[in-house]
């Protein structure tokens, strides 16, 4: 299984995007849960806890995309051995998400945002 780190974003190839399986970016949130969060090109249809980030936030973004807070993902064994490191989040980007978190996300239920939150301070 790959080396993983809090704070820390990966690109993983996964089955969990539809139609086909796809490389998602992604950041570890909890190494011990196996769970992650991940940028997606739009924002979710419910409009919450999606954070507009661009190429300026991350050297793996390479145009305008949202990092979706609203809710934890976890992949199997076998895409975690897919993960490649792209480097941790940015200290400003850690801090606009944790703004929206403390603005509270409907959709993420309270144990999860302590989780998100937890990762992004010990970055």
């Amino acid at each position: 299984m790959a080396s993983l780190e809090v704070g820390h974003v990966y690109i993983i190839r996964t089955s969990l995007t539809k139609p086909l399986p796809k490389d998602k970016i992604t950041v570890c949130v909890s190494v011990s849960d196996g769970f992650f969060i991940w940028f997606n090109t739009k924002p979710q249809h419910h409009g919450q806890g999606q954070l507009r980030c661009d190429e300026h936030d991350h050297k793996a973004l390479t145009r305008e995309c949202f990092l979706d807070l609203s809710r934890l993902t976890r992949f199997g064994a076998d895409e975690i051995d897919t993960a490649r490191h792209r480097g941790a989040l940015s200290r400003s980007l850690c801090e606009r998400a944790l703004a929206m978190l403390d603005e509270g996300i409907q959709t993420l239920p309270p144990r999860h945002a302590r989780i998100i939150r937890e990762a992004l301070l010990s970055i």
